[in-house]
């Protein structure tokens, strides 16, 4: 079951220093208050292998909260389309 974008709020967080993980963590918390039914069997979130996304504080924190995560590829040109108008 795909997610409707349409059907549902989007939340935008800004941040303007370096994201570590306690306030990637501490953004995915603000997140759930606002959209708990984001999180269902159906619906998971999506994230890559950026540094703040790795820790097992992160992967604890998930699991704490029920969060499933959807597969992401490591490498892959179809889900990060700015590498295709890079210049050789």
């Amino acid at each position: 079951m795909g997610f409707n974008i349409l059907q549902s709020k989007l939340y935008l967080e800004l941040v303007e220093d370096r994201l570590d993980h306690k306030r990637y963590i501490g953004i995915l918390e603000r997140f759930l208050e606002r959209a708990p039914s984001l999180y269902t069997e159906e619906k998971r979130l999506q994230q890559d292998a950026a540094p703040p996304h790795r820790p097992k504080a992160v992967k604890d924190f998930l699991d704490d909260n029920y969060i499933k995560l959807h597969p992401h590829p490591p490498n892959s040109s179809d889900l990060n389309p700015i590498e295709l108008i890079w210049p050789s």
